[in-house]
């Protein structure tokens, strides 16, 4: 009963967040088999409240992260998503503030793939190469603004070690 009472929360979590989307962009992320950057890049953009209204492709919002320095050169709209950049990526951009040490020092991907398993928006038994299907990675999206209500993009000049 617990275990099902959580996944509808997180599931009307997720759709409160994505509400002001675009459903026909969400339909298409969801249906990916495997998620690329766009994709991520897109539905960041949309979890920081302030940017709700703004009528934007995924390519659109690609292109915003990209020129501000965030994502790294070698990567494109189309590259396939692994769980470990996926983590850094939502830790850098939302400045999320946590306490491990390691990551603090470090601030790799490794690390990030570390935190958010231990934060449970990543399951336990997630590889940091793997890659994800578009219904999974909503489902983490929502995960991660359910974990940080709060989170807004944040651009600092600490540098993006990739």
């Amino acid at each position: 009963m617990k275990k099902c009472f959580i996944f509808l929360l997180l599931v009307f979590i997720t759709l409160c967040t994505l509400s002001a989307q675009s459903a026909e962009v969400i339909t298409d992320i969801v249906r990916e088999e495997k998620t690329t950057w766009k994709s991520l890049t897109y539905l960041a953009y949309y979890t920081d409240l302030k940017n709700e209204s703004a009528q934007v492709s995924p390519l659109d919002t690609f292109e915003y992260f990209y020129n501000a320095g965030v994502i790294p050169a070698n990567i494109t709209p189309d590259t396939l998503l692994r769980y470990d950049d996926m983590g850094l990526f939502l830790l850098k951009v939302f400045d999320v503030k946590i306490t491990s040490i390691l990551y603090y020092c470090f601030e790799t991907r490794r690390y990030a793939f570390r935190q958010m398993k231990y934060f449970g928006i990543f399951q336990q038994d997630a590889f940091p190469g793997d890659k994800m299907n578009g219904s999974f990675f909503v489902t983490i999206m929502g995960k991660f603004s359910s974990v940080f209500p709060d989170a807004k993009i944040v651009f600092n000049n600490r540098g993006y070690y990739w």
